[in-house]
């Protein structure tokens, strides 16, 4: 008879012991899955006739888009990305523009900027966006840099 009663509490408390482990795994997941769901709102800055939208990504991974126009066919342009190191931390997003020197004929025509790319930051970094303007483009050897 002893042995039964020992039995059955054993089998009894085996029972709670799996329901309790079971509870504890699948509400453990659904933490998880509502940590992998958090939406990140996106940062939209403006700077003169350009606007840079970005958007957390996952992983420390920043996915950014700058857009607007030109009103020639003329100007380049290169984007860079800082992370400056403070608290709260800080990407400076620039956008530097080459304009042509004064003697060089442009068409008249809208051109239209759509660049894109990513940087590594975490969820809670500040961006900041600048464009910048500079008379000439950097040469390389004498020729001139790549277009951008």
């Amino acid at each position: 008879m002893v042995t039964k009663e020992i039995f059955v509490i054993i089998v009894a408390f085996t029972a709670i012991l799996s329901f309790s482990l079971g509870v504890v795994w699948q509400q453990g997941g659904h933490e998880t899955l509502a940590e992998e769901g958090v939406e990140y709102e996106q940062v939209i800055a403006q700077s003169g006739e350009f606007t840079l939208t970005a958007e957390y990504a996952k992983n420390n991974e920043w996915e950014y888009e700058i857009t607007g126009s030109f009103d020639n066919q003329c100007p380049k342009f290169d984007v860079s990305t800082e992370l400056i190191d403070s608290l709260p931390a800080v990407v400076k997003v620039k956008m530097v523009v080459y304009k042509p020197a004064d003697e060089v004929l442009c068409a008249q025509a809208i051109k239209p900027v759509k660049e894109t790319g990513t940087f590594e930051a975490t969820a809670e970094t500040e961006i900041e966006f600048i464009v910048q303007e500079a008379e000439s483009r950097p040469t390389v050897t004498g020729l001139p840099a790549l277009e951008g």
